[in-house]
């Protein structure tokens, strides 16, 4: 019932892989090494960490395609993207060979074994497909990587590396003797350097060769502040709160000759490249800052990519460290107040709004399903589905940049809230934390669960409140009056308990500085909730002054006043709602007089 490691995808139908190839987006190349054939892998989608339903899976099985697995020694592959051609050590009989990828017909489906007991969105045998034998070595070949025409193989027997070029004829260009026996995957590292795995020795080989005489490296990303994980990241940091992307990055000349002039470029996502031409002197082993000009990115997620071009203007000898990608999060336009956001939008998150979550199953959602029965959406976060024990699963709902320098000491967050716990011992829960410095530190300011956030009698059913079963919950923001950068930040805890709801999210002035004085005491308001007439009075309180009464709904808009009034004690007083034509929902009886005030809250069904 706990999630199965970190994997977030797996196909069962080929044991004994003994190598793997990314070929595009989520699809992959696999030896395998129990039907002793090749296959195609397309993920689809990921099924999120932890869960195990491959259902979208895709599998083709090259039948004609003949490999041989060595147990314990991997039979590596590696796909040239630009020609398809898919470069891969047979083990059994010690070759290298290469598969075109761009042949082979479909000539059939496939069955997945019963005992298997996997779903797939669809299974396939190709036949006919193009293969050429490379070379036969007499020891066992293990790694390979391709780069630049150039094709990487490792010895596990003699630890030897064989250099051979793929263009034109393939050819032995040369034999690099380690002297390391024992060496498997082997990769063509971002600093042009061979990079190898010994498995005997337990140890990481790189094998150094004379330094290019060019040879410009992008070594980080400094602004913005970006997380290298492609195309998302889960993480509250990385972000940018004005829109404007000035990028900084640092470069190294890791050559022998000097660099005096780099065209660079970036782009964020899949925009028009930002171009700029840098000069100065940069020495063998130096490093420098670049400062690009800027550019603007909507609210959301992005993918950065710096690139070099031209390095004195020819081409790099090593381009392999060219290129630097990170994400960041744009959290922009500001809101003023007051601010609102009550998920009518069919769109989830709402607009401006930023979701960081991981688990593709259990997750916030807008539903329709309103606070208080008086709209048709609201946020859910699913705490409940699955058989997959969640416990300690954080989800993040990042509001809008709220601007609070016009806000006071009356100025007060609101929500709508409804729970209930699967069982006695469930504790799920509910933060709200609040970013002044662009999401880099937060402070919480509300945090409830299991009973302290409960609004319903406990169900070990999915939970959907009824319009009785919500909560409004308040928080003072009076302690960020006056900030210009305000982020609120709705954090779930799950305790793989049952749903929560959240509706109706306010931050503005409401009336505040409520004295418990006999004036707060003997007002009463029945019935409450209420659909035609409310009713209310001040028992026992008597005073010469006038009162105000107003009835106002949650953002503060006033729906009711009657201006200065006498009200006689002990006296019943009435409002026609059904004649106000109200909306159902939650609103404020406001009564003040001279510096005394009352509120009560209302529902009106």
């Amino acid at each position: 019932g706990y999630p199965l490691g970190s994997h977030i995808d797996m196909l069962h139908q080929s044991p004994f892989s003994m190598g793997i190839a990314h070929d595009s987006a989520m699809a992959y190349w696999v030896m395998d090494g129990h039907n002793d054939n090749i296959c195609k892998y397309d993920y689809v989608m990921d099924h999120g960490p932890g869960y195990d339903n491959h259902g979208a899976g895709k599998i083709w099985r090259y039948i004609d395609v003949s490999v041989t697995r060595v147990p314990q020694v991997p039979s590596h592959m590696v796909l040239d993207k630009s020609t398809g051609w898919l470069y891969y050590v047979d083990g059994g009989p010690k070759k290298i060979k290469r598969m075109d990828t761009n042949s082979g017909t479909i000539t059939g489906t496939l069955t997945v074994p019963a005992t298997a007991s996997e779903p797939l969105a669809g299974y396939w045998k190709v036949q006919t497909v193009t293969v050429e034998e490379l070379d036969t070595l007499t020891t066992q070949p293990c790694g390979i990587d391709y780069y630049n025409g150039r094709l990487i193989v490792s010895d596990y027997t003699t630890g030897d590396i064989y250099l051979y070029s793929t263009t034109s004829a393939f050819t032995l260009l040369q034999t690099i003797v380690t002297g390391h026996p024992g060496m498997m995957g082997v990769k063509v590292g971002p600093d042009g350097h061979i990079w190898c795995v010994n498995k005997t020795e337990s140890k990481v080989y790189r094998l150094d060769v004379t330094a290019p005489a060019t040879d410009a490296a992008i070594i980080s990303i400094n602004t913005p502040s970006v997380e290298n994980f492609i195309p998302s990241y889960y993480a509250t940091i990385f972000n940018v709160c004005d829109g404007n992307i000035t990028p900084e990055i640092t470069i190294a000349n890791n050559g022998i000759n000097v660099i005096t002039s780099l065209d660079l470029e970036y782009t964020i996502d899949a925009g028009s490249a930002v171009t700029f031409t840098w000069n100065g002197t940069l020495n063998s082993g130096s490093t420098a800052t670049v400062t690009f000009p800027f550019s603007t990115a909507l609210n959301g997620s992005h993918l950065l990519t710096a690139r070099i071009n031209t390095v004195n203007g020819v081409s790099d000898d090593v381009d392999l460290n060219n290129t630097f990608t990170g994400s960041f999060r744009v959290i922009n336009p500001p809101s003023i107040l007051p601010f609102t956001e009550g998920f009518t939008a069919t769109t989830f998150p709402p607009a401006g709004w930023n979701y960081v979550n991981f688990n593709k199953n259990c997750k916030m959602s807008r539903v329709t399903v309103g606070g208080f029965g008086a709209s048709t959406g609201s946020m859910k976060m699913d705490n409940y589905s699955g058989n997959m024990d969640i416990t300690g699963q954080k989800d993040y709902l990042m509001s809008p940049i709220v601007d609070m320098t016009n806000a006071t000491a009356n100025t007060w967050l609101r929500f709508n809230v409804a729970y209930a716990k699967y069982n006695t011992a469930s504790n799920d829960g509910l933060q709200v934390v609040i970013s002044t410095d662009c999401g880099n530190t937060w402070t919480s300011v509300y945090n409830k669960s299991g009973t302290t956030l409960s609004t319903a009698p406990v169900t070990t059913g999915t939970f959907t409140p009824t319009a009785t079963q919500w909560r409004t919950d308040s928080v003072s923001m009076a302690a960020y009056a006056g900030q210009a950068e305000v982020i609120l930040n709705f954090t779930s805890i799950s305790n793989y308990g049952n749903n929560f709801y959240v509706d109706d999210i306010f931050v503005g002035d409401v009336q505040t500085g409520i004295s418990e004085n006999a004036f707060t005491n003997s007002f009463s308001v029945y019935p409450n909730p209420a659909s035609d007439i409310l009713y209310f009075s001040l028992n026992g309180y008597v005073s010469k002054d006038k009162v105000k009464i107003t009835l106002t709904d949650i953002q503060g808009k006033e729906a009711y006043s009657t201006g200065e009034v006498n009200i006689v004690p002990n006296q019943t007083n009435s409002i026609q709602l059904k004649k106000l034509g109200l909306a159902k929902g939650m609103y404020f009886l406001n009564l003040s007089q001279g510096s005394s005030k009352a509120v009560k809250k209302i529902i009106v069904e």
